[in-house]
This record gives structure tokens, C-alpha cells and sequence, in this order.
């Protein structure tokens, strides 16, 4: 985990850094980088080659000049796939996720869900044609009700899995030998398993 930090109070809360279990590649997650003014800031993205000896920056997503609670950068079954998200917990202008197809050399924000804590990959279901089923712990839909959802597109479209009735959720974790199958675990009420 990271140091998390708003100037005022800090705790753990961030995933910073992840292994490409496919290619071996390390990348890294710079958190709220702020410009010289102080007036915008930006979620700065590494990438190491070399187990970690050189790294290289690769992209940067602005974050609305937020300071994210938990930020959370994950890589997908897939060689160079990399999912990032924020919460946004402490603005209006933060939080959401995004995908990078190329090794993090760019990202693509998606629409269908905002403010999420947890990214997590599981077995794809039977007859969805991807390479994985997509797991958040956030909001999403009209009002943005908070919970786990479960995408069988990329995020494309949502499926709601039943409220463990939590009041939040910093860890998510996909079962990747079983299809709509995930586990959830909390901040001290136990760990939660989601399955039909």
C-alpha cells in the first residue's frame, strides 16, 4: 500500500505499484503530482523494463486537483492491459476509471462508472467473449449507487451483485477460476465471498 496524504492528515490507502504477470514489466503510480502553481494536478504514471533497475514515465491522467483517498493501479490478465482507479472522495471533481491497452502509454476514462475504490479480474463468463470478467467496488448508474459490480465488456455495461451491506470496501478480489464469483474484504468486518 501507499501513504496517503491531503496536507491536513495521511493514512494507508493506494495500490501504487503493480507486476505485469505476462511480460514481467513493473509500473508505478505518482498520485496527485502538482504543477508549479499549485493549480492542477495529475495521476503520474512509470514503467520499468529491467525488474525495476530504470524507469520511464509513459502518460500522466489529470485528477481535477484532487487528493484521492484510494487510488488503486492494477494490470489485467492481459500482457500491457492496465487499469487505474480513484474514489475521489474529497472532491467533486475527482474520482473514476480508466483503461490502458498499451503498457500505460495512454488511458481511456470511462463513463459508465465514477468514484471507484477497487478493480479486480475474474473468470469471464461463459459465452461473453472477453478475456476476463471486470470487478469495481464503487458507483455507478443513475444516482451512482455504491457497490460491486461485476462487467462482462470492459465496463462498457454493469451488473449489480448483492449488498454485503458494508460500509466500505478497500479490497476486491476476483476469482479467476470460477465464473461471477469475487471476494471483498473490509476495514475489519470480515471478508465477504459473492457467488449466484
Amino acid at each position: 500500500t501507499g501513504i496517503y496524504t491531503n496536507g491536513f492528515s495521511s493514512g494507508v490507502g493506494a495500490q501504487p505499484l503493480i507486476a505485469d504477470r505476462v511480460n514481467g514489466d513493473f509500473y508505478i503510480a505518482a498520485f496527485a503530482v502538482w504543477d508549479s502553481g499549485l493549480n492542477t494536478s495529475k495521476q503520474v504514471f512509470y514503467r520499468s523494463t529491467n525488474g525495476g533497475a530504470s524507469w520511464t514515465q509513459v502518460s500522466s491522467i489529470p485528477n481535477g486537483s484532487s487528493n484521492q483517498r484510494s487510488p488503486q493501479l492494477m494490470a489485467s490478465p492481459v500482457a500491457g492491459e492496465l487499469w487505474f482507479v480513484d474514489d475521489g472522495q474529497y472532491n467533486t471533481y475527482g474520482g473514476g476509471i480508466w483503461r490502458s491497452t498499451n503498457y500505460g502509454g495512454s488511458w481511456t476514462k470511462l463513463t459508465s462508472a465514477g468514484k471507484v475504490t477497487a478493480v479486480s479480474f475474474g473468470k469471464p463468463t461463459t459465452g461473453s467473449g472477453v478475456n476476463y470478467a471486470l470487478y469495481i467496488y464503487g458507483r455507478v448508474g443513475s444516482g451512482a449507487v455504491l457497490g460491486v459490480y461485476r462487467s462482462d465488456n470492459y465496463g462498457t455495461s454493469w451488473t449489480k451483485l448483492a449488498d454485503p451491506s458494508i460500509i466500505e470496501s478497500p479490497v476486491l478480489a476476483g476469482d479467476r477460476q470460477n465464473e461471477n464469483s469475487v471476494f471483498l474484504g473490509t476495514g475489519g468486518r470480515g471478508v465477504f465471498h459473492f457467488t449466484p
